[in-house]
């Protein structure tokens, strides 16, 4: 990339070249998970020249496995670009694609046979300030708003 892009604070993302804010990596990271992800909506870059850049996120295909994902890469137009009537550049991602990048950066540089831990994210439970109720209090919500309750047998 020839500029900056907001990275993660908490983790480095992998990049060619020596500088990691000129990573299309963390760009698309960043505008996947901070904007469509939290906001539900496209994240439109505003350009220097005035033009505009943008993320298309493709839909997921019924009944594709990874492995058909991986075999299908040069037909799904991953990371392909065009120019609209407007000036906008928009990239495509294909979400599984994607994946298959992030996934792939993580065993090339051996991040799980470092030992690092993860943290999860969590919510609630006692002395924390988000839901505080029991699992009674949470049914009988549930039930007085209509939902109903199924039994799906497992085994």
């Amino acid at each position: 990339m020839p500029g900056g892009a907001r990275i993660p604070l908490d983790f480095t993302l992998p990049s060619v070249g020596s500088d990691p804010l000129k990573s299309l990596l963390g760009a698309i990271w960043d505008m996947i998970r901070n904007r469509q992800a939290h906001h539900c909506h496209d994240i439109i870059v505003k350009l220097t020249d005035g033009e505009q850049w943008v993320l298309g996120l493709q839909g997921v295909r019924h009944e594709w496995p990874l492995s058909k994902v991986a075999a299908s890469r040069s037909s799904l137009q991953h990371l392909a670009y065009r120019i609209d009537l407007d000036g906008d550049l928009m990239i495509i991602v294909h979400p599984g694609a994607f994946f298959l990048d992030i996934r792939g950066a993580v065993q090339r540089a051996h991040l799980l046979s470092r030992g690092l831990k993860i943290k999860h994210f969590s919510r609630g439970g006692p002395g924390k300030p988000n839901y505080q109720f029991n699992l009674n209090e949470l049914e009988v919500a549930l039930q007085r708003g209509g939902h109903v309750k199924y039994w799906r047998v497992i085994g």
